[in-house]
């Protein structure tokens, strides 16, 4: 008898625990699924700029230095400059052109030149200018010099660098117009000689 009873209080007591864990289980499946994370932005990502917002100058060039005018996909037009300010003479650069496209943005402003030099055929410079506020860009400046780990040569208001393949040269126009000072740039191979229009003046 006695053995009987402890039996039925094992079987008693595994009853108990089926019970139990039934219970856990339906509480499980009925709570809620947590919400999935999103997933974590590559580093690349979290840290892209928005096109025409970056004041990087390797932005400027659309296409590699070298590209032959005949490769190039976009109707141009071509530019002259003349010696002088009565339009006659020599043309300075008979092969710039000017891209008939929206205009380039550099670091959030439209650019009021964007030019594509060749010669012989081939891309060997751009040139491009933006209107910075005058209060603040000689300030602008420095800050564009130092992300591009080029010197600031203060007394000009410029800097020049480059990557190992290319170079630039940017300099700030000497006196404001109707409030702005404009900022020049030239990208040009890095074994060319420095263009003229990239020197400091």
């Amino acid at each position: 008898m006695a053995h009987t009873q402890q039996h039925f209080r094992h079987l008693v007591r595994l009853g108990q625990g089926a019970a139990a864990g039934g219970l856990l289980a339906a509480a499980a499946a009925c709570a809620p699924a947590a919400a999935p994370r999103p997933p974590a932005l590559p580093p690349a990502a979290a840290e892209r700029v928005p096109p025409g917002q970056t004041a990087d100058w390797r932005s400027l060039l659309l296409v590699p230095l070298g590209s032959r005018l005949t490769e190039l996909h976009v109707a141009l037009e071509e530019v002259l400059f003349f010696h002088g300010s009565s339009g006659g003479g020599v043309p300075e650069d008979p092969e710039c052109y000017a891209p008939h496209a929206a205009p380039m943005r550099f670091a959030g402003r439209e650019t009021v030149e964007y030019l594509l030099c060749f010669d012989h055929g081939g891309l060997n410079r751009v040139r491009a200018s933006v209107n910075l506020p005058a209060a603040s860009a000689r300030n602008l400046l420095a800050r564009y010099c130092g992300d591009w780990l080029a010197p600031l040569n203060a007394a000009n208001d410029a800097c020049a660098g480059g990557d190992g393949t290319s170079a630039f040269s940017a300099r700030l126009d000497p006196e404001p117009v109707q409030g702005a000072r404009r900022l020049s740039i030239v990208i040009y191979g890095a074994a060319s000689p420095t263009p003229p229009d990239a020197e400091f003046r």
